[in-house]
């Protein structure tokens, strides 16, 4: 590397010549603000070429995308061009430094913005590199492809386009800076999708990024300046080599980090030696699961990085979704026996699923309802008061393969080949943990929806009680009827009903109005929620003939809820959160996604038999390669599963706008089961959360001070012919994470424990059975059906 570039110290006056020659400074600042955002203008209004030009692309788990795939169903899309060679076995130094300063995608995706990186380096070589880095951008290989070269990414004076930042060989030599240059560069490309065309809009190249980096423009502030040489942001470092010598090499720190991984030290604190004292120390301690079987998925609850208590016993990795002996397809699991010695002779397991598609289930085990908790802006891990592993055993699963930690190729084209991949692992988990003749509870969440009722339809249809003794489902804020139903037609009573949340103004509302007015929505909703409700119509209001004799959505009736949520985000609060609305600015850090997310890390993955080959992101796209195209359940499994079982509960949160919980009745209404359609009586019951404390809250060690949750009357539930709905007013879209206290009393419901939400009985936890309660009657539940008008 070059020596720095040195700056001369500033001269040492007096505070107000000081005042003098900054208030100058700030003149010729603002001059420079007005002129970017004047060239801002005129970057956006740059000509755009139609891209029509086929291309591909490649990623560690899929191939054969194209460019219309990386857009990732947004409008907008910021590829980066990172220098990564087919012969090289490292990108760029400077290009990784951008790598590391590039923000978290999902604040651009919220602006109809999606970004990724592209490189013509091999899928495998990508994927090592972005692990050792600890990056989760999306990052895509075009090998094979004329993407770069088409886009000026890659310099090859053999061609007669070939530009280097938008000059020819000759015009580059001609400048006499160093002259043209073969190879790879750097730079930025926007596309732009409108009418089904791809859009080119601009390219950027050299000193093009340096806007981009905030380590340049804070160092900008500063007296000795950038401090950088001839080799610019290639002088920086990745964030992991701070912690490494410096003479080490980045092709050398790569050949350490892969020889790790298949090669552990014998010192190290995961070596075969000191797991099996580990072993052997559990056993003496009497742990439930711990066997020959078993132990090579043995947790160390002392040893989890970040967690200062033990979490206990629990066990994790990858178990095959069939028998083959050549299956290449795995799920990834973390199996938490129940911690309560009441209930460890209790044969049954909960298994908790995470929706998306394509979303980890480990964020319900350290976000919502696992052992520890580890919620966006809090400082560490603590131990969570309300874990379902308090009251029995409890697997958290990532699937279908490609989720998560899960390995394998994704093949699968509907939920029942969902179910059967799952059903294929299961057996393999109770073969492993001998769980034969176990009672199964299947509990999924908002997407989890459709897995949940095909998954428990299919163990009840294949009638085999030695591994899949199915007893309850319960669905939290999940996607089971058509989203026009759940999510649509409830956005006008959604607004209403919460208007001192999403204040939008008169012309938004008259809109939302009208638009609900004309597609039968406000009709639609005020004549099912009634009880009983009418037979179903023979067409949807919302709908129009086509020409060849049947019916599409109108094309406005799928712009209302979208509607209100760009006028929230545009508007009152542009941090609104379709999940929990309450919420509002600033973003809080998430330590499973942001920075270097928690299970990418390689203590970590290695602390809990995670693949260290694997870049773990929290949402993948590669579960249904060619779509979804199952039928909602509504039509056979959830009612399947109701009959069959007698204990099925919808549980809803008051708060979540991507999926209201009035959707959810609207959907029941027009199901049948049990011989008949929707609930006959109107919802009114209180849903009751048992007092925790005695005493005035905040007493010294009282019960759940680390994570307080609501109690008393927090929101309305109903029971009818095997079905119990439930909603707690304030908990958002992930139930346990916003109500953790309500969601353990639904878990109580769901395995037998009380009879009924509305019981006052307090909890069955062993410290809070002593705890007094409320007193009958309670009243009427808190979330009022059905509720039309403001604030009702």
């Amino acid at each position: 590397m070059s020596a720095a570039v040195e700056t001369p110290t500033p001269k040492v006056v007096t505070r107000e010549e000081w005042l003098d020659a900054r208030r100058a400074l700030l003149v010729k600042e603002k001059e420079l603000t007005r002129a970017n955002d004047a060239l801002s203008a005129e970057r956006r209004s740059l000509p755009m070429v139609e891209v029509t030009k086929p291309y591909s692309f490649k990623s560690a788990t899929k191939s054969d995308l194209k460019l219309e795939d990386l857009f990732n169903g947004k409008d907008q899309l910021i590829v980066y061009h990172f220098m990564f060679s087919p012969d090289s076995d490292s990108g760029c130094r400077g290009c990784t430094h951008i790598g590391e300063c590039l923000p978290d995608v999902r604040h651009l995706r919220f602006k109809n913005t999606n970004l990724v990186c592209v490189s013509r380096a091999s899928p495998d070589k990508l994927d090592r590199y972005k692990a050792l880095a600890g990056w989760t951008f999306p990052w895509y290989s075009s090998e094979g492809s004329d993407f770069n070269y088409d886009f000026w990414a890659t310099a090859d004076e053999t061609r007669d386009d070939a530009l280097l930042n938008f000059r020819s060989k000759k015009e580059t030599d001609a400048l006499g800076k160093g002259g043209w240059y073969n190879g790879d560069v750097p730079g930025f490309s926007v596309f732009y999708k409108k009418g089904g065309k791809i859009f080119h809009t601009y390219s950027t190249f050299a000193r093009g990024g340096d806007k981009l980096l905030p380590t340049l423009g804070l160092l900008d502030m500063t007296p000795l300046g950038r401090q950088l040489g001839q080799w610019g942001p290639a002088e920086f470092k990745m964030k992991h080599e701070y912690d490494t010598e410096e003479s080490k090499s980045e092709g050398e720190q790569l050949r350490q980090f892969l020889k790790a991984k298949h090669e552990p030290k014998s010192q190290d604190k995961h070596s075969d030696r000191n797991h099996a004292h580990i072993i052997q120390e559990r056993t003496n301690k009497g742990h439930q699961f711990l066997t020959n079987k078993t132990q090579p998925f043995a947790v160390d609850g002392t040893k989890i990085p970040e967690v200062s208590f033990d979490a206990g016993e629990s066990y994790a990795g990858l178990l095959p979704i069939s028998n083959k002996t050549d299956e290449q397809n795995n799920l990834y699991f973390w199996f938490f026996p129940s911690a309560n010695a009441d209930n460890e002779k209790k044969k049954e397991i909960v298994i908790w699923l995470n929706g998306g598609p394509g979303c980890s289930s480990l964020l319900g085990l350290v976000q919502e309802n696992g052992p520890f908790l580890w919620q966006e802006g809090m400082p560490a891990p603590v131990k969570n008061p309300w874990s379902w592993n308090l009251l029995t055993n409890v697997v958290w699963i990532e699937q279908p393969v490609t989720v998560g930690f899960s390995k394998g190729t994704s093949t699968v084209k509907n939920e029942n080949d969902v179910a059967r991949q799952f059903m294929g692992f299961w057996r393999n988990f109770i073969d492993t943990f001998g769980m034969q003749g176990y009672k199964v509870y299947v509990v999924a969440e908002s997407y989890g929806g459709m897995y949940g009722p095909y998954i428990s339809s299919n163990m009840l249809d294949a009638n085999d009680k030695t591994y899949y003794d199915l007893r309850g489902m319960m669905i939290y804020d999940g996607l089971m009827f058509s989203t026009l139903v759940q999510q649509y037609a409830p956005t006008e009573n959604f607004v209403d009903q919460n208007y001192g949340l999403m204040p939008l103004d008169d012309s938004i509302m008259s809109y939302i109005h009208n638009v609900s007015q004309s597609c039968g929505y406000t009709d639609y909703l005020a004549q099912y929620m009634t009880f009983p409700p009418p037979a179903p119509p023979e067409q949807l209001p919302w709908t129009e003939p086509t020409s060849d004799g049947g019916r599409q959505v109108k094309e406005e009736c799928v712009t209302l809820w979208d509607e209100a949520y760009y006028g929230m985000i545009g508007g009152p609060n542009p941090c609104f959160n379709v999940y929990n609305i309450p919420d509002h600015c600033p973003f809080l850090v998430d330590p499973l996604v942001d920075n270097i997310p928690y299970f990418n890390r390689a203590d970590v993955k290695a602390a809990i038999h995670a693949p260290l080959d694997i870049t773990w992101e929290e949402c993948v796209d590669t579960v249904f390669p060619d779509g979804d195209d199952s039928p909602y359940p509504a039509w056979y499994e959830l009612p399947n599963v109701i009959n069959k079982t007698q204990n099925v509960i919808i549980a809803q949160g008051g708060m979540d706008y991507i999926l209201p919980a009035t959707g959810a009745l609207l959907g029941i209404q027009t199901m049948t089961w049990g011989g008949k359609q929707g609930f006959q009586s109107r919802p009114t019951d209180p849903f009751y959360v048992p007092h925790y404390y005695d005493g005035p809250y905040g007493q010294p060690n009282s019960y759940g001070q680390a994570v307080p949750a609501g109690h008393g009357v927090v929101g309305t539930t109903h029971h009818e012919r095997g079905l119990t709905f439930v909603v707690t007013q304030t908990a958002g879209h992930e139930g346990p994470g916003y109500a953790p206290a309500a969601a353990l009393r639904q878990l109580e419901k769901l395995l037998g424990r009380v009879h009924s939400l509305s019981d006052v009985q307090p909890f069955t936890i062993p410290e809070l059975t002593n705890i007094t309660q409320a007193s009958k009657p309670l009243g009427k539940g808190t979330f009022v059906v059905p509720c039309f008008g403001h604030g009702c």
